[in-house]
C-alpha cells in the first residue's frame, strides 16, 4: 500500500515508498519539517496518557497511552545519511503515532478502553 500526504503546519504524514523499499515519516518540529526513512524507536520513556485524532478517523478522537520521550534513529531521504532524533511530549507523540501508521496501525488500535473512544466536536460549521 502506498500513501500520498501532503504536509503543511501541525499536520503529520507517514507512507510507503513505491520507487525504493523504504518507509518515511514527515512531520513538523520546531517550525521545520523534518524527514525520516526507516525510522526505528531505539528508546522510549515517561507513559502518559493523551487524545489523539487522525485524518484517517475523521470522525473520533480517542485517549492514547504513549511515551512521552524518544530517541528515534532513521536516515534522511536523499541521502541515506543515518541520523538520530530526540524528542519529547507532543513530537514525541506524533512520531509514534505515524510509525503505527507505517506498520498498519491506527490510534483506534491502542485505545485505553472502549469507553476512551469519543466523538469528536465540530465547532465551525
Amino acid at each position: 500500500e502506498h500513501v500520498r500526504a501532503q504536509v503543511e503546519a501541525g499536520f503529520e504524514a507517514a507512507g510507503l515508498d513505491d520507487r525504493v523499499l523504504k518507509r518515511q515519516i514527515a512531520l513538523i518540529q520546531s517550525m521545520t519539517k523534518v524527514e525520516r526513512a526507516n525510522p526505528q524507536i531505539l528508546q522510549a520513556s515517561r507513559n502518559e496518557k493523551a487524545r489523539e485524532g487522525c485524518m484517517s478517523v475523521p470522525d473520533f478522537t480517542g485517549d492514547v497511552k504513549r511515551a512521552s520521550r524518544l530517541v528515534v534513529t532513521g536516515q534522511l531521504p536523499g541521502t541515506g545519511e543515518h541520523v538520530t532524533l530526540t524528542t519529547d511530549a507532543f513530537e514525541a507523540r506524533a512520531v509514534q503515532h505515524e510509525v503505527d501508521h507505517l506498520d498498519g496501525l491506527l490510534f483506534i488500535d491502542r485505545v485505553v478502553s472502549a469507553a476512551a473512544i469519543h466523538k469528536r466536536k465540530v465547532y465551525l460549521d
